[in-house]
């Protein structure tokens, strides 16, 4: 493979792990300082809710920082 391929894989593994960085920030931490730090109890979302949300951000922050390791993994040694 050349040099130029190689750089590109690894530009765009670099763009899935910070995405998947942003869906940590943005669907995970967020969610859960809103929790604890909203005053307004009617608003504020029930544990089930958050905890069904934390699981399906999770899977996408897991299914792209694997997808970017995959595509690292075929980088070859020259």
């Amino acid at each position: 493979m050349s040099k130029i391929r190689d750089e590109r894989i690894k530009l765009f593994a670099t763009l899935l792990n910070n995405m998947a960085n942003a869906c940590f920030a943005v669907g995970m931490i967020a969610p859960l300082a809103g929790a604890f730090i909203s005053g307004n109890q009617a608003n504020r979302p029930g544990w089930l809710e958050l905890l069904a949300s934390f699981f399906a951000w999770l899977m996408a922050v897991v299914a792209l920082h694997l997808t970017a390791s995959h595509l690292l993994g075929g980088i070859k040694d020259d």
